[in-house]
């Protein structure tokens, strides 16, 4: 199987199209505000054989779509995330301190995702990008992600097949 096609299935997952599309203007946000390019080596979009999206900044999880209404999302680890009603996963700590969370936020189809949990994200992501040059999992980047994040063609060519496939 190749890439693209593997694609269309890791997004079949999750059942509609229009969810893929409220998560990547998301991710496509959050790479524009961070002005994160495709040639960037601190970032890592990877499309993994099982399925998974993960989205990495150095070396951390940063978001990560999980079932097509839920999300993982990393933010600083002062920040309530009982206020977005966001559920702990756990915390990223370098050495002893822990400077970030990872957290699990419902994100249903047709919802805004609240400014003050993007604006953390950012600020978590800004603090990875600060301190890192290079993300370990660069290696497996997948820049077909990234062109179906931010350019509308591919994003289109890709989810009309999507459609053919929805549930």
């Amino acid at each position: 199987m190749n890439e693209y096609e593997h694609l269309i299935k890791t997004l079949h997952q999750f059942r509609k199209v229009d969810w893929i599309n409220q998560y990547f203007n998301l991710l496509k946000k959050l790479l524009i505000d961070l002005q994160l390019e495709d040639s960037d080596p601190r970032l890592a979009l990877t499309l993994r054989k099982n399925k998974t999206l993960p989205v990495n900044i150095g070396q951390r999880y940063v978001l990560k779509p999980l079932d097509g209404e839920c999300l993982g999302c990393i933010v600083p680890a002062a920040f309530t995330h009982e206020a977005v009603g966001a559920r702990l996963v756990g915390y990223f700590s370098p050495k002893t301190t822990r400077d970030a969370k990872w957290i699990i936020f419902h994100y249903p189809l047709r919802t805004e995702f609240p400014g003050i949990l993007f604006n953390a994200c950012i600020e978590a992501c800004t603090d990875i990008l600060n301190k890192t040059t290079k993300s370990g999992f660069r290696k497996f980047h997948n820049s077909l992600l990234y062109h179906f994040t931010m350019e509308p063609a591919v994003r289109n060519e890709v989810l009309a097949e999507c459609k053919a496939l929805e549930v």
